[in-house]
């Protein structure tokens, strides 16, 4: 990673080291490599054992420290970066950082314990850059999701996505598609018979007479917009095409996230996290082709290190992973994610995107994903069965190993494993580092 990004913290052989935590009792610093972390990640561990608590610490440390060309999505499904990366007002943050840590050590922390721990706090709270932590999040009233629907539509895959032909709105949604088509200009030798066909469907939906013309007036713009809106039975679509939103918005800050969450549809959650992987998939594609073709003929398909550092990579963070990566997707859009995400883990690298999984139910999740990852993150397990699942899909575990987890007391404990974790044997027992930034709806101490 760049040496010249913004931020303070260690270096680890010429590399940009994160500080997510301290270990031993002397509560020495813990740092993950993100340099390793391009080779992906897997944080797992039960429910309330701090999972997300740790991802708002490791996306913290990676827009700190990383490169300025580093871009990040969070896909959030829990509602965990509700105020996007908001730092909580740093004239009493050294105050909660110490009191967060304090009840995370021992019941009775030794006068050493206190000043050690005031010490880092205050540490953090001065390297903390606020300006460096902006991030926007979609799925609010301010920034709604607004995906463009004339896009969408023109996705053949689309249809069976929400609607089977004997659905009710399968006509108004069929003469959607006709109707786009006949505007863009790869299709404008079929113009007339897109839109007579897309005339007829109107008609048949309508038993009205339907003038061309009527596509061009703002107020059937708006209601065609509504009608889709009813479609999808969520608020995802923007209402005019001059509305801002999803995807194409997404690369405009460093950090974005997605609050998937407030959608009450399901279908609406993948659709608008599809898009979203889709634009970032062709967008790095599409800037490594352009790379490659401004290169000479004899040239080494292989983009030298020295480029790779100059060029724009994209973390993306997948909270509730069996959700989204689910090895029984319960429909064609579901299973449309989870090859993508696939895809992104098993591909991604060499396009700069890179993935990072996030779930409590490992043993629900696609078989082969995880195996994908290179690094892992264990909190508190309850289940053996977990043990020898994550085991099997990961090469870099094994049960024994991660026995100690079943045995993890209060939140933030973890175990990590594989190259980011340092020197070999590469596994180190850690306490999580509180997060600079609120958490959901609360603060540092919900």
């Amino acid at each position: 990673m760049d040496d010249g990004a913004a931020g303070t913290g260690g270096e680890r052989g010429g590399s940009r080291s994160l500080l997510v935590g301290y270990t031993g009792k002397h509560l020495d610093e813990f740092h993950l490599d993100l340099e390793a972390l391009t080779r992906g990640l897997v944080v797992v561990g039960q429910s309330g054992c701090g999972k997300s608590f740790f991802l708002a610490r490791l996306l913290e440390e990676m827009v700190m420290k990383g490169r300025t060309e580093d871009r990040f999505l969070a896909i959030d499904a829990n509602s965990d970066f509700r105020q996007g990366l908001k730092v909580v007002d740093l004239r009493v943050f050294e105050d909660k950082w110490l009191a967060d840590l304090l009840s995370r050590t021992r019941a009775a922390p030794t006068r050493e314990d206190e000043v050690r721990l005031a010490e880092l706090a205050s540490r953090t709270a001065l390297e903390t850059h606020p300006a460096c932590l902006q991030a926007r999040v979609f799925g609010t009233v301010e920034s709604p999701f607004n995906l463009d629907w004339r896009e969408l539509i023109l996705d053949p895959r689309a249809l069976t996505d929400y609607l089977s032909p004997g659905h009710k709105y399968f006509a108004s949604y069929l003469w959607c598609l006709l109707w786009a088509l006949s505007e863009r200009k790869d299709h404008a030798g079929e113009t007339e018979t897109l839109r007579a066909l897309a005339k007829g469907v109107w008609e048949m939906a309508t038993s009205r007479r339907f003038s061309l013309d009527q596509i061009t007036d703002p107020a059937t713009q708006s209601a065609l917009a509504i009608d889709l809106n009813e479609l999808a039975e969520s608020p995802e679509w923007r209402k005019t095409a001059a509305d801002p939103g999803l995807p194409e918005e997404l690369d405009k800050k460093r950090v974005s996230i997605l609050e998937t969450e407030l959608l009450e549809k399901e279908t609406a959650r993948l659709r608008v996290v599809l898009s979203s992987l889709e634009y970032l998939w062709k967008l790095q594609v599409k800037e490594r082709e352009a790379y490659l073709a401004s290169r000479t003929p004899s040239a080494s398909v292989a983009i030298p290190v020295a480029e790779k550092k100059k060029r724009p990579a994209w973390f993306v963070i997948v909270e509730e992973a069996h959700r989204l990566a689910a090895a029984r997707p319960a429909s064609p859009l579901a299973e449309r994610v989870r090859d993508l995400l696939w895809q992104i883990a098993s591909e991604g690298r060499k396009y700069g995107l890179y993935l990072i999984l996030a779930t409590q139910r490992p043993t629900k999740v696609a078989p082969g994903l995880l195996g994908e990852c290179d690094n892992a993150v264990v909190m508190k397990m309850n289940s053996r069965a977990d043990l020898e699942f994550l085991a099997k899909e990961m090469r870099i575990l094994d049960v024994k190993l991660l026995e100690g987890t079943l045995h993890f007391q209060g939140k933030g404990n973890a175990l990590a494993v594989g190259e980011a974790a340092g020197a070999a044997p590469n596994v180190v027992q850690f306490m999580t580092a509180p997060r600079r930034s609120a958490e959901g709806g609360g603060d540092l101490e919900r």
